[in-house]
């Protein structure tokens, strides 16, 4: 009975079009019939001839004409695509299909992100030395791609599939093929919204085919339009060389600071980004994304228009694998630091070097890296990069130095030209943290394991990435970008050998100008930099930001009382904060002791080798105290009795700073001095305790400890 009424409904007309159809159908019909039938009088067949001409105008005026008009009007963002293109000159249909307005695409952008992409579309040009190394692309293009008209049938059907109502196949505004997605434009059909058809994105990639890679967004040129963006067949995908945007990125070079080559969007425009005006940046992709590819572009692409005296580079390497064929760039500070305890003294070096900058800055009255280089032309400091290729392993080797050191990097180091970037496979929580996303406008991310991943790296969803070069890019907290990640060449071999092309060719230009641009010298012992233009003086004590007794934020100047030496050894009074404290953390070391990044990081790796202080704990932040103060607890109930004895005095806050020990720990005490009788516990919450002692009991301990 249900199928019956269904197709009684399927029968009914559905628009006013087909119900003016059928009207008019009929009635032709039955004139027709009048006309050709035997037998009939003439003059009933000239009437109904007659009928059938005025039935055929009317037809024409209220059904034919307006239902021409409406398709017309409907479709006319296609028909002006058209027209432009057959004005346009004429390509071979390959060309056509694959072109792309590398003009039209930076022409849409605007602000910030305007002046951080580079412009292609430049006049071709012979390349340079070393980018004439650069392996040729064998295969820029992808084999095949949709038509309009394959697309449209596809995209109709896979949404009938899906459930939606469409009535006939929808109109397609246009297919866009870049190297490894193409995107397909078309008008919503009625009562279609694009919110609907995001929400049953995985539904409608089912029944296209890919479900992996398939995304959907509004139409970045029509209005009441929607995008598909459908990855090529693996067989048909194209691949992405760093040769094929070479042109592109020299004329950009001449305007970036730190021009770096990201890849090519979805569209297959070049994506060329200036490093300095990121200023630093996140790369998250696990294993097989295309995250060491991207940041060996990242590299190559630098270093192959900057000279060593423009930039140099600090590599940290944790796997020992990724970076090991860069060594021997003369753009390197010091060779790839695979050693995790040189790793932190190298951060130390780097804030070391910061500070120095702007010391230099406000001796010369600059304000940063550019405008000091314009003002002493003869005497220019380089940019610095530091590269991370897994931040994971140092976090879980010295979470809390590490993560220091990158936050004062991240603020503080850009007008000094230094610049971060940070890989990581595994961005969890507790790696990339709050803090560091917070410092980190710029991020780029490839294929992860979960869409947890992604909301912790970008704050917000991704599309279904394919994996090997296919990412998202976010650049100073901007809209998502796909893009496709550029690589040397996917053939084994190429790559090295360009790279060491790329070594020898600056190798042969001569010997680094810069004095201030000369290695780090980074010893197992200490952490010193040597041959630097301007010495590095003695680590100054500076203000430090410290909550006062209202909760307000306050400078709090050094003051000549805790100095070192007034105090004695600054290194036992960081045992005495660590034993107080029950563990060890960086930024409280700093802060009450004044000492610098270095130095306290140089006290956590010798407290760790004594085995006073464990590894780093991700959750309370800090390094936990294994080794126990000498004191027992005995000798340090006696202490306790003694000054109280002597000083008549029960305040928590004294006897914590004269037994250097938790505040935890002196209330366990007191406990136990109230069990003995020598306390009287506190009799409200402001009170506190009080000696239940006599004085003549008093008295006789003092001269039992004296006789003692």
């Amino acid at each position: 009975m249900d199928k019956q009424e269904h197709n009684k409904k399927e029968s009914y007309p559905k628009s006013y079009w087909q119900v003016m159809n059928r009207l008019f159908g009929i009635i032709a019909a039955a004139l027709l019939a009048a006309y050709f039938l035997p037998d009939v009088p003439p003059k009933v067949r000239e009437h109904a001839y007659s009928y059938l001409v005025t039935v055929i105008q009317i037809w024409t005026f209220i059904v034919a004409l307006p239902w021409l008009i409406g398709k017309l009007w409907s479709n006319r963002e296609l028909i002006k695509v058209r027209l432009l293109r057959n004005r346009s000159p004429k390509l071979s249909s390959q060309d056509r299909m694959l072109s792309v307005s590398v003009s039209g695409a930076t022409a849409s952008m605007s602000g910030e992100r305007s002046a951080i992409m580079g412009k292609g579309g430049l006049p071709a040009a012979a390349l340079i030395e070393p980018l004439t190394a650069l392996p040729i692309n064998p295969n820029p293009h992808p084999r095949s791609a949709l038509t309009m008209n394959t697309a449209g049938a596809a995209i109709s059907t896979a949404l009938q599939l899906a459930e939606f109502a469409v009535e006939e196949d929808v109109t397609v505004l246009n297919v866009e093929a870049g190297p490894v997605l193409q995107i397909v434009s078309f008008q919503l059909p009625p009562k279609v919204q694009l919110s609907k058809l995001a929400s049953k994105k995985d539904d409608i990639a089912n029944h296209l085919g890919p479900q992996l890679g398939f995304d959907v967004t509004a139409a970045k040129d029509f209005k009441s339009a929607a995008s598909f963006v459908i990855p090529h067949d693996i067989q048909d995908r194209a691949f992405v060389y760093m040769r094929d945007i070479a042109q592109e990125f020299l004329g950009f070079s001449s305007k970036a600071v730190l021009p770096v080559i990201f890849g090519k969007d979805i569209r297959g425009n070049p994506i060329l980004y200036d490093l300095a005006k990121m200023p630093h940046l996140l790369v998250c992709g696990a294993t097989g994304s295309g995250k060491s590819v991207f940041v060996n572009t990242l590299l190559t692409s630098l270093t192959s228009v900057r000279t060593p005296d423009e930039v140099k580079l600090l590599l940290i390497d944790p796997k020992q694998v990724e970076f090991g064929i860069y060594k021997g760039l003369p753009h390197l500070l010091t060779a790839p630091v695979t050693d995790m305890r040189k790793a932190i003294k190298a951060f130390g070096n780097v804030i070391t070097e910061m500070e120095r900058r702007y010391e230099l800055f406000a001796s010369t009255g600059t304000r940063n890296l550019s405008s000091y280089n314009l003002k002493h032309p003869q005497d220019k400091l380089p940019s610095i990069v530091v590269v991370i290729d897994e931040y994971a392993d140092l976090m879980l080797v010295a979470g809390d130095v590490v993560e220091d050191a990158v936050q004062r990097i991240t603020q503080m180091a850009r007008a000094a030209g230094i610049h971060l970037i940070l890989g990581t496979q595994r961005p969890s929580v507790n790696v990339v943290t709050g803090t560091i996303k917070a410092n980190l406008p710029s991020r780029v991310t490839f294929k992860l394991p979960s869409p947890k991943d992604y909301m912790t790296v970008l704050d917000r969803g991704a599309p279904k990435l394919l994996g090997f070069g296919d990412g998202v890019c976010m650049v100073q907290g901007g809209d998502l970008q796909r893009f496709q990640s550029a690589t040397i060449s996917i053939t084994d071999g190429e790559d090295t050998g360009f790279i060491e092309r790329l070594i020898k060719h600056w190798k042969g230009m001569g010997s680094v100008k810069s004095a201030s641009a000369q290695e780090w010298t980074i010893e197992d012992d200490e952490l010193s930099s040597s041959q630097l233009k301007y010495a590095v003086a003695e680590e100054e004590e500076v203000p430090w930001e410290v909550p006062d007794d209202d909760g307000q934020v306050k400078l709090k100047v050094p003051s000549n009382a805790r100095s070192s030496s007034s105090e004695g050894d600054p290194y036992d009074q960081a045992l005495e904060i660590v034993y107080r404290e029950g563990g060890f953390s960086v930024s409280t070391i700093q802060r009450e002791l004044r000492v610098g990044f270095s130095t306290a990081a140089s006290w956590a790796e010798k407290m760790m080798e004594a085995g006073i202080i464990g590894p780093f704990d991700q959750e309370k932040k800090w390094r936990p105290l294994l080794q126990k103060n000498e004191r027992t607890e005995e000798e340090l109930l006696d202490q306790l009795r003694k000054y109280i004895c002597e000083t008549k005095s029960t305040r928590t806050s004294e006897l914590r700073e004269q037994l250097s020990i938790r505040k935890e720990k002196v209330s366990e005490l007191m406990q136990q001095l109230v069990q003995e009788g020598m306390l009287d516990s506190p009799t409200s919450t402001r009170a506190g305790y009080t000696i239940a002692w006599t004085e003549d009991q008093i008295q006789e301990y003092l001269s039992s400890i004296g006789d003692d």
